[in-house]
């Protein structure tokens, strides 16, 4: 921890603060790195969850395309269409 902690631009000094005020520091700390570490887990689900998504779309894409050449008609006939690559699952 620094020696020091500015609050509306006036720095004060750690040793001056008292016993309540020290762990109330210690907490906005621990929150502000528990933020930080929800931040970074979300961003790396989310990132995750992109790729996975967007795999799945192409791979059934890909499969139906497939039945569309293998058979034409019958995938036609059903009117068969997957779309843009994003999705919703109910």
């Amino acid at each position: 921890m620094n020696n020091k902690v500015t609050i509306n631009g006036v720095d004060h000094s750690i040793e001056d603060l008292t016993d309540n005020e020290k762990a109330l520091l210690n907490r906005v700390e621990e929150c502000r790195k528990l933020m930080a570490d929800a931040e970074f887990a979300y961003a790396k689900e989310s990132a995750a969850l992109e790729w996975i998504q967007n795999t799945f779309v192409k791979t059934v894409e890909k499969r139906v395309k497939a039945a569309q050449e293998s058979k034409p008609e019958d995938v036609t006939a059903g009117g068969v269409s997957v779309g843009s690559p994003s999705m919703t699952v109910n």
